[in-house]
């Protein structure tokens, strides 16, 4: 046997050892036995992009289905009249959160000797106040006006849904103006009769 092929079979052999290695796959790990997937929140968050905002009435409300069941739960709306006091009649504006569901029902705080907003991290529950409407402001004829809340105003509206036997709570963020209503995020607490605290997210 010549010297020179007793070189080239051993880097033969080296070759195809690295070409056999490199051809291997790597089996990948097998899942845990007994892992799942992460349990989804008790609560359902919404946050629409852009916000949702109605600035007239002749725009429609704005519809809000914070449980998804694929039914309007509640409108935002803007309310609009003419002061017919004055010579010259002016527009009086305001603002309304309404239910649209008859399961539902609204809260802008609670009536207790007088009245509290609902802040966050305040709990959401039976000691709240509710109603079928909330006006939130609306100018009256002649100057002044009425309501729970300022213009512009931010915060939060209480939301119960009873179904049978099941009450359920949730919260919407809302931003009111002068002539304007905006649906910003809300929450629904999946578990019926455990209270949400406003703002929470679930996360």
């Amino acid at each position: 046997m010549s010297r020179s092929l007793m070189i080239w079979i051993p880097l033969g052999l080296l070759l195809l050892s690295g070409l056999f290695s490199a051809c291997q796959h790597e089996e990948l790990d097998s899942p845990e036995e007994g892992s799942v997937a992460p349990p989804l929140s008790d609560i359902l968050f919404l946050d629409p992009e852009p916000d949702s905002s109605t600035t007239a009435p002749w725009w429609g409300p704005v519809n809000i289905d914070i449980d998804q069941d694929g039914i309007t739960d509640m409108e935002l709306r803007v309310l609009f009249a003419l002061d017919s006091t004055i010579p010259w009649p002016e527009a009086l504006w305001g603002t309304q959160v309404a239910c649209v569901d008859p399961t539902f029902r609204l809260s802008a705080g609670t009536i207790d000797g007088g009245y509290s907003p609902i802040l966050l991290g305040d709990p959401i529950g039976t000691s709240s106040t509710w109603w079928n409407a909330v006006t939130l402001h609306n100018d009256q004829p002649g100057g002044g006006s009425y309501g729970y809340w300022s213009y512009p105003s931010q915060g939060f509206i209480g939301v119960e849904r009873t179904r049978g036997d099941s009450t359920n709570y949730g919260w919407v963020s809302i931003h009111t103006g002068y002539d304007n209503i905006t649906y910003q995020s809300s929450a629904f607490q999946r578990i019926p009769g455990v209270v949400i605290h406003a703002g929470d997210t679930g996360e």
